[in-house]
């Protein structure tokens, strides 16, 4: 009997042992995973909100399984330097700026074609239905998975000086870049490079005429204090890229990645709509500083499209040449635009 007790003994701890052991691994393998999450907005900024709820939703969504560790204000990447952090790993998580990277995301670029869109939310609308056909490829050549797309505020003409037809324009000094450099000559104004931190001094001094900026970002540097005029002409916008590293995201269980998309498309309607919001505010601002507001009528804005055609043209043709359906992507936006005005 002594031998006998003695070998239930040694049964139960051998027993116990693989319990601990088979729990060791359940635990190991339950064990959430850690996303590194970059931004390069300050925390001051509305979309730094924005981004914060998406980190949390991501956790919630996923039933802790995901852990997203947030970096603001260029801690981790900046705007410049999101695409290379994202896909080499350094960033498990990003905002990039398309713009910023016409080499390696030339299909962005279609979103700042003049006069497609009128406010963040349509343009966001009409550019997320854009990625399965058009993005999605682009994205994974450069080893990152696109969630979704958002867009800022459009760009309007903010200056001292009035401008309300292309006459108004030419030998302006305008604050720009990119390929709204382009548009600028061919309408006969001067585009001018700044940071813009020296965009107040600029003004106040003269350098330049005027910027062409959103006007809740145009708040945020004071610019109703000397610029008098503002032109709603909705002549472009930017783009907003919310993706994860390609190499990371294939790790993870397909409804783990579902609920992540989830999440992104909702972020990305609920960034759209939380600039557009702080647009509309920010009228009322330059409004209360004496600003003259001026929509440009159709028919200019027509005449203005035909002059800045060859801008645009010149886009289709230096992308087809990269074996691109730029002009594709552009008919379709455009349906897409009509479909969400």
């Amino acid at each position: 009997m002594k031998h006998f007790g003695s070998v239930i003994t040694v049964l139960a701890a051998v027993i116990l042992v693989v319990a601990l052991t088979a729990t060791d691994a359940s635990s190991e393998s339950e064990r959430a995973v850690t996303l590194k999450f970059g931004t390069w907005w300050p925390t001051v900024h509305v979309m730094n909100n924005v981004m914060e709820r998406w980190a949390k939703e991501i956790e919630t969504s996923t039933e802790g399984k995901i852990k997203v560790k947030y970096f603001p204000g260029g801690t981790l990447l900046n705007a410049k330097t999101g695409l290379d952090n994202l896909s080499s790993g350094i960033a498990d998580l990003a905002s990039i700026s398309g713009l910023l990277f016409p080499g390696q995301l030339p299909s962005f670029q279609v979103g700042s074609m003049p006069f497609l869109f009128s406010s963040a939310t349509h343009a966001t609308n009409s550019l997320n239905e854009m990625i399965p056909t058009y993005f999605e490829r682009e994205c994974e050549v450069n080893n990152i998975k696109l969630l979704s797309v958002f867009t800022p505020p459009i760009l309007q003409f903010i200056s001292t000086k009035q401008i309300r037809d292309v006459d108004d324009l030419k030998g302006l000094r305008i604050r720009s870049h990119g390929r709204s450099d382009e548009m600028l000559r061919l309408l006969g104004a001067i585009p001018i490079g700044l940071p813009p931190g020296e965009l107040y001094t600029s003004l106040q001094r003269g350098i330049v005429d005027g910027v062409l900026f959103p006007l809740s970002a145009s708040k945020a540097f004071k610019l109703q204090e000397i610029c008098k005029h503002v032109t709603v002409a909705d002549l472009y916008v930017s783009n907003v890229l919310l993706a994860m590293n390609l190499d990371i995201w294939k790790r993870l269980p397909k409804d783990i990645q579902e609920e992540i998309h989830k999440t992104a498309i909702k972020t990305a309607n609920e960034a759209a709509s939380a600039y557009d919001k702080s647009e509309v505010a920010s009228y009322d601002v330059f409004k209360k500083a004496g600003a003259i507001i001026y929509k440009l009528p159709d028919n200019e804005k027509a005449r203005w499209g035909k002059i800045i055609a060859p801008a645009v043209d010149n886009w289709v043709n230096e992308n087809k040449s990269k074996g691109l359906p730029a002009q594709e992507m552009l008919d379709r936006l455009g349906k897409l635009s009509e479909k969400y005005k």
